[in-house]
């Protein structure tokens, strides 16, 4: 796997529970030879790796890795959905993922990321 952009870090208030620490964010484009169930199996191991502890959803967490968009792969299963299924929901990735390539597409709507964007930002 190798790395071929990384956007801004962004501090953001916590998601679903509000008393905690805020998150720094950024997200990554990587080339990989591995399909997304493997893929997220990797993240997972390196998350273990660099001291994730599994205490509550959506509490603290010393990092926090997904997949956001795998190409225009679509999967909706128990272990794994793609894109993010809060992809659409969370401004601050949606604002780092068009700072990487704002030609991005959501693959489930046929909508440029810009464009859910600027919707989300009207709402």
């Amino acid at each position: 796997m190798s790395v071929i952009s990384c956007s801004s870090f962004m501090e953001t208030d916590p998601w679903g529970v509000a008393d905690q620490p805020r998150f720094i964010n950024a997200v990554t484009e990587v080339q990989t030879s591995l399909s997304p169930r493997p893929l997220l199996d990797e993240l997972k191991r390196a998350e273990l790796e660099l001291g994730r502890q599994r205490r509550s959803r959506w509490g603290p967490r010393e990092i926090d890795l997904d997949i956001l968009l795998y190409n225009q792969t679509i999967i909706d299963t128990p272990e794994l959905t793609i894109p993010h299924g809060q992809l659409t929901n969370r401004r601050f990735v949606l604002v780092q993922l068009v700072e990487l390539d704002d030609r991005l597409i959501d693959p489930r709507c046929g909508k440029s990321l810009c464009r859910i964007l600027r919707e989300l930002d009207r709402t």
